[in-house]
């Protein structure tokens, strides 16, 4: 992590504090071990021989782009183990590397800095927009931004530079702007994302064709043609519509998605499906939330609050290989029903008492020097001992309809004599 600094810091430089030590007292933080960064400093102090004060500074300055290497090399690190593993996930779409673009605004902080003390709207210490691997089940890339105002196109230039052939990138309308389409497609990349209603410059090529059903409703197709006078854009591209059986959150009754792959390569079915699989970047972002500390109420710095998101995703993926080698010992369907919620619970319970048995030293004999293919035949074995039933998933059945609420009972209601007053209305059921 020191060397990893060295190489990618531009104006911070390590002197007592080093980096290492940095984001070993933070990620105790986002682990849940301990409540706050003031509380990790206070547990460490006398192992870190600098003021908690500068320990805050280093935090808030911290540039963005060491934050994002953080997770980009922990990717190039991880995703080889897990191809030696054998534990990816079936590709959705076969023959491409399919992955899901969104971008998570981090929530309110506290107002602790003096520009804040006198807003009443909430302070927003930035945003991040991720790019996760489907196959691997890792955010491959996160593009941060201190600025929790700007929109999520601004971000887009990082993800056009990746881009590569029978690459398929899926995401939301948000996203649907000329630019980053004809960009996808003059680097030979491909797209599923859903049609804007801002984006005016198309017109009908073909008629609308109906192409079956699915579990959400009917599919359709068209090939349409956008032509963006202003840049020379031209794109023939397919729109699938979909006639929702249910309407959405928005009250829409349909919803369009363009997309720039062949017929031979996906169905008009398939295409409507795939764009139905792009929740699981939100999920990834609710167990961000849930299981770990992604964001850190305390922390109003920009820098620091993308800090603390990257350790998270970061750990994310540390996680996510661990289910690659469940996958690889267990089966994809066994590892399915696994918890994300319950082992990041143990990982985070278990982990200050880690730090006491085990000296760093021991860890370092056990992997250091290690291949992948030594370290994958490792992790299988670790995961072999591990008791499945204990991080089980429990399944949340249907929501039920809110029911209408009664105001006539003034500000407070006895709980126990409601359930009293329940048993009395439930009929005696005598055996016969």
């Amino acid at each position: 992590m020191d060397q990893l600094f060295h190489s990618t810091s531009e104006i911070q430089y390590e002197k007592t504090l080093l980096f290492s030590t940095v984001m070993m007292l933070m990620n105790e933080v986002v682990l849940k071990s301990v409540p706050s960064l003031n509380r990790a400093y206070l547990l460490h102090q006398e192992e870190i021989l600098v003021s908690v004060r500068a320990l805050y500074d280093k935090v808030n300055g911290l540039e963005t782009g060491v934050s994002r290497e953080l997770v980009t090399d922990g990717f190039r690190h991880l995703s080889p183990v897990v191809d030696k593993l054998g534990g990816k996930h079936v590709p959705v779409l076969a023959g491409f590397r399919t992955m899901y673009l969104d971008g998570n605004h981090f929530a309110a902080t506290e107002r602790r800095l003096k520009g804040l003390r006198n807003k009443t709207a909430g302070p927003l210490s930035g945003q991040a927009l991720a790019l996760y691997d489907q196959e691997y089940g890792m955010i491959r890339d996160v593009v941060p931004c201190e600025d929790g105002h700007t929109q999520e196109r601004a971000l887009l230039g990082p993800i056009l530079e990746q881009i590569r052939l029978k690459d398929c990138i899926v995401a939301d309308r948000n996203f649907c702007v000329v630019s980053f389409l004809a960009g996808i497609a003059s680097r030979n990349g491909n797209f599923v994302i859903r049609h804007h209603g801002n984006l005016k410059c198309r017109s009908a090529v073909g008629t609308l064709k109906f192409k079956g059903s699915t579990e959400t409703g009917d599919v359709f197709e068209q090939v349409i043609m956008i032509d963006q006078k202003t840049s020379g854009t031209k794109l023939k591209l397919r729109r699938i519509t979909v006639k929702l059986k249910t309407k959405t959150r928005d009250g829409e009754t349909e919803i369009h998605i363009l997309t720039n792959l062949k017929k031979k390569d996906a169905t008009a079915i398939q295409v409507s499906e795939l764009y139905r699989k792009r929740w699981r970047i939100e999920g990834v972002f609710q167990e961000l939330k849930q299981s770990l500390r992604c964001e850190i109420d305390t922390l109003a710095y920009p820098k620091a609050a993308v800090f603390a998101f990257y350790l998270a995703v970061k750990a994310y993926n540390a996680v996510s290989l661990v289910r690659a080698a469940l996958r690889s010992v267990h089966g994809e369907s066994a590892v399915e029903e696994l918890s994300w919620y319950h082992m990041c619970s143990e990982t985070s319970t278990g982990w200050t008492g880690m730090e006491i048995a085990v000296e760093a030293m021991d860890w370092s004999r056990l992997i250091d020097g290690l291949t992948d293919a030594s370290y994958a035949k490792l992790l299988r074995e670790l995961v072999g001992r591990m008791k499945l039933p204990k991080y089980k998933r429990s399944r949340r059945g249907p929501k039920k309809s809110r029911p209408s609420r009664d105001a006539s009972d003034g500000p407070h209601v006895s709980t126990a004599r409601i359930l009293a007053d329940q048993n009395v209305k439930k009929p005696n059921i005598t055996k016969q």
